[in-house]
């Protein structure tokens, strides 16, 4: 017999009461088996599931961190794009108008559109300046005396801080004071050859 119990009923001298006998605890030691494992089972696979969790919460995060990025960048590429081409094509009508002489007050539309075309790209000019000094913070800061925990924070911003992206016009150039320099030399460039056509 695997076990000492016995049923009411079944004589276990004879074949058929040893055999019925024995199954019915070959039964009870594999339910009372699972249910030890069942048991242990219940605790572990709640404690082993955190780190599934933090898995899962990383993964999610870090989707969320590129959708929000390429969400930002989608939403100041149209935006930055659209100001850039409307203030170059005003600029260079304006200033034709004026130079041809159709539009005499123009010149007050004209400081308008040249002011909002420097100010964007003065914010452009302001983030790259805005990133670089967040990345010489960082490393002129006396990291050498945080513990060995925060100087890891450190490194990781300092590294995340060298490879920040500033804002581009249309993602073909940088925005800042020399996109400005050269987007006005073209309206230069493009009203000379305007007016050197009027006068053939």
């Amino acid at each position: 017999m695997v076990m000492q119990f016995l049923i009411p009923g079944l004589d276990p001298e004879t074949i058929f009461g040893y055999w019925m006998l024995t199954a019915v605890h070959i039964v009870c030691t594999v339910c009372g088996f699972f249910g030890n494992f069942a048991a242990d089972m219940y605790i572990f696979v709640f404690i082993t599931s955190a780190p599934l969790v933090k898995n899962i919460l990383k993964c999610k995060l870090e989707d969320l961190d590129t959708k929000l990025l390429e969400s930002s960048e989608r939403i100041f590429f149209i935006v930055i794009f659209v100001e850039m081409i409307t203030s170059f094509m005003s600029n260079l009508s304006i200033l034709y108008c004026i130079l041809i002489g159709v539009w005499p007050s123009g010149k007050i539309y004209l400081a308008f559109t040249i002011t909002s075309f420097f100010m964007f790209s003065a914010l452009g000019t302001v983030v790259d300046s805005s990133n670089q000094d967040c990345s010489d913070i960082i490393y002129t800061c006396r990291w050498y005396d945080l513990p060995i925990s925060e100087q890891r924070l450190l490194l990781f911003m300092l590294r995340r801080s060298q490879s920040t992206s500033g804002l581009s016009v249309g993602k073909m150039m940088p925005l800042n004071m020399n996109t400005a320099v050269q987007i006005s030399k073209a309206i230069y460039s493009v009203l000379m050859l305007l007016m050197s056509g009027r006068e053939q």
